[in-house]
């Protein structure tokens, strides 16, 4: 599947389902302005659609391991940016919580295969190693 279709799906179901429970349960709650149609214009655009198509591209040029610790430190980085940009504070659970993310990351990468490399598939179909 090209990763214009599996973000055209991955945003259209997630979409329908979103609508479908803001309806049955949310009503119509949300007062309209520009700015609320703003938000949501970008955030949908900008940090949805373009981050699940380049993410879906460039998933395909690195091993499904790599790609899941990957996705792992989105919650580290949530704090982070939280934290400097948000103005959060980090209690002791928080701070456990980065150091143990993290822990689990570098013991994924230390302790992996060695030497084992992704296979890739040019457009003809012969696999590259």
């Amino acid at each position: 599947m090209h990763a214009q279709d599996l973000t055209l799906v991955q945003v259209g179901v997630v979409s329908l389902c979103s609508f479908g429970f803001w309806g049955g349960f949310g009503g119509n709650s949300i007062n309209w302005t520009p700015a609320v149609l703003w938000a949501l214009v970008i955030t949908s655009v900008f940090a949805t659609a373009l981050a699940f198509l380049s993410q879906s591209w460039a998933q395909r040029f690195t091993s499904a391991d790599r790609v899941a610790l990957f996705l792992a430190t989105e919650p580290v980085f949530a704090g982070l940016f939280s934290y400097f940009y948000g103005g959060e504070v980090f209690s002791s659970q928080k701070l456990l919580g980065c150091a143990l993310i993290f822990a689990g990351i570098l013991v994924s990468e230390l302790t992996g295969e060695k030497g084992s490399q992704v296979s890739k598939v040019t457009d003809v179909g012969t696999e590259i190693k």
